[in-house]
């Protein structure tokens, strides 16, 4: 063995290269000499068994040590299989109830929204009677508005006419007085003989102007109640208009919240829909899961 070796040595620095005695092993198999082989004087390590090409070969000849490595390292390689399948089992397992409770959870947001559906609708139904009766009950009292504005303006030209006739009265009896009371001044110049009947026909007079005085406030009061009266009936009449624009916006509001109903009614619908699409890809995801692995 020595001789090979040495042998080996000279060949390859003749081609330039050196055996590197500290990377260089020596195994014996079935040999009786022990002698220590050396590679320019350096003595080269003997070893037990060496691994080549990635098997295991030891100094009996045989491959006992490959063959246990070779089915440790398999046995190590199929627990960790094992305990991947059972992690994968597991996982299985955890994504089946998961999908389990959200097929539950969907079923019941599916009744949910049916129920709200059903409910919808009704309301629907409800708003489209009250939108009925308030038309008929808006045309009743357009109606009755009209009515009631051709009556208050005929009562309002009578009482102006009334009003007119009054007040050409009181003029003419004015004027009269003012006749009378310009001819008592010249009978009063005529006759200071008589200025006893005169004053006591001044009081008379005076009683009768104080009379005709407190008549015509009395008039003038009744004309002002009038017009009092006439403002009543105005702001009455206003405050009507103002009853029907706000029925007018009622009914506004109600038919915009029409309108909000048939949008969440859409909308509603659609998320039913897209509650099916879920439903069946979470019964197909449930399918696959089912099957047992490969």
């Amino acid at each position: 063995m020595q001789d090979k070796t040495t042998k080996l040595a000279t060949t390859s620095l003749g081609a330039g290269l050196r055996i590197n005695h500290k990377k260089t092993k020596l195994m014996r198999i079935n040999t009786s000499t022990n002698n220590p082989v050396t590679v320019e004087g350096n003595p080269i390590q003997e070893v037990d068994s060496f691994t080549y090409l990635g098997s295991i070969i030891d100094n009996q000849g045989g491959t006992d040590s490959d063959v246990t490595a070779r089915k440790r390292h398999l046995t190590e390689k199929l627990r960790g299989v094992e305990t991947e399948r059972d992690v994968l089992l597991d996982e299985k397992e955890r994504q089946l109830q998961s999908a389990t409770d959200e097929l539950e959870k969907l079923n019941c947001a599916v009744t949910s929204l049916s129920e709200e559906r059903a409910q919808l609708q009704e309301m629907l139904e409800m708003l489209r009677q009250d939108k009925n009766e308030l038309t008929a009950k808006l045309e009743h009292v357009t109606e009755t508005f009209q009515t009631e504005k051709m009556y208050l303006i005929e009562k309002i030209k009578g009482i102006e006419a009334e009003l007119e006739s009054r007040h050409q009265s009181s003029l003419e009896e004015l004027k009269k007085l003012n006749c009378r009371v310009k001819a008592l001044g010249e009978e009063r110049a005529q006759l200071r003989e008589t200025l006893e009947e005169v004053e006591r026909e001044k009081k008379q007079l005076e009683t009768e102007l104080q009379d005709k005085v407190s008549t015509m406030q009395e008039s003038e009061n009744k004309h002002k109640q009038s017009r009092l009266l006439q403002q009543v009936e105005a702001r009455k009449l206003e405050s009507d208009l103002r009853q029907e624009v706000q029925q007018l916006e009622q009914l506004k509001s109600i038919k915009e919240n029409q309108t909000v109903v048939q949008t969440e009614a859409t909308t509603s619908q659609q998320l039913l829909a897209e509650a099916n699409a879920t439903v069946a890809i979470l019964n197909e995801k449930l399918k696959s899961c089912e099957q047992p692995p490969r």
